[in-house]
């Protein structure tokens, strides 16, 4: 006997109850099937989150939270005149895809504006932000091109000027150097590679009335990476105290 699927069961497969939006899981597959079925197009992955949505529902109550949600979701469906695939991944996070012909950033504007105008009068602030992956080359792992675009959207999180980031070589180079200090940082300690310099400090009638201490991490290859360079990656997971107990010590 055929089992009978109930149509509701199938909706909530694939979709958002509350948006009418692919979930999470429907749109991972609807994408990996776009980038790879034509793949010498050019798309872009959005993820786009609103800030301090947690408050939002706490301040002004679920039913008003739940009414954002709808209206973020409607119009991100009208990214690429329609031509997109969008999903409500989790909470307030969203995202979507859209080929590079139909792509416009005045769109991202023009919803950032749509949603503060809509509920300023209501005294809540909406903020919504975007993060950008371009996918070109035949590139077609989602959960690397969802993680780069969410990873993104983080740094303007918050921000309220910028309303979308792009993640390009730069940022590229960015977590790449993250990456290598935290990696190569616990051998630097061991090897005493980080280094105190004084920066002689000179009166205004040439007398030596101090110095200023410069931390400086000298690697094994001789090479200086200046405290810009290493100590936000190193505040960001912990290990900044180490090394200043380090420099205490020695």
């Amino acid at each position: 006997m055929k089992k009978f699927i109930y149509p509701h069961r199938v909706f909530a497969f694939k979709y958002d109850s509350l948006t009418g939006l692919y979930n999470k899981k429907t749109f991972y597959k609807k994408v990996k099937k776009q980038i790879v079925e034509d793949s010498s197009r050019i798309y872009y992955l959005i993820y786009s989150n609103i800030d301090d949505f947690k408050f939002i529902n706490d301040m002004f109550g679920y039913k008003k939270g739940d009414e954002i949600l709808k209206n973020t979701a409607t119009l991100l469906k009208k990214i690429g005149q329609g031509n997109n695939i969008s999903a409500r991944i989790n909470s307030d996070r969203f995202a979507v895809l859209v080929e590079n012909f139909f792509f416009r950033e005045e769109k991202l504007f023009e919803i950032s504006a749509t949603l503060k105008k809509l509920y300023r009068r209501n005294g809540i602030q909406v903020n919504i932000h975007f993060g950008i992956y371009k996918i070109e080359n035949g590139e077609s792992n989602v959960n690397v091109i969802a993680g780069c675009s969410k990873r993104i959207l983080k740094t303007i999180k918050g921000n309220s000027i910028k309303v979308f980031a792009y993640y390009d070589e730069m940022f590229k180079n960015f977590e790449k150097n993250e990456r290598d200090v935290i990696t190569n940082f616990d051998s630097a300690l061991e090897n005493q590679e980080f280094k105190i310099f004084l920066q002689p400090q000179i009166s205004f009638d040439g007398k030596l009335k101090g110095a200023e201490v410069l931390a400086r991490w000298v690697t094994k290859e001789n090479k200086i990476i200046s405290p810009d360079k290493f100590i936000g990656p190193l505040e960001r997971i912990g290990l900044i105290s180490k090394s200043m107990t380090f420099r205490l010590k020695n």
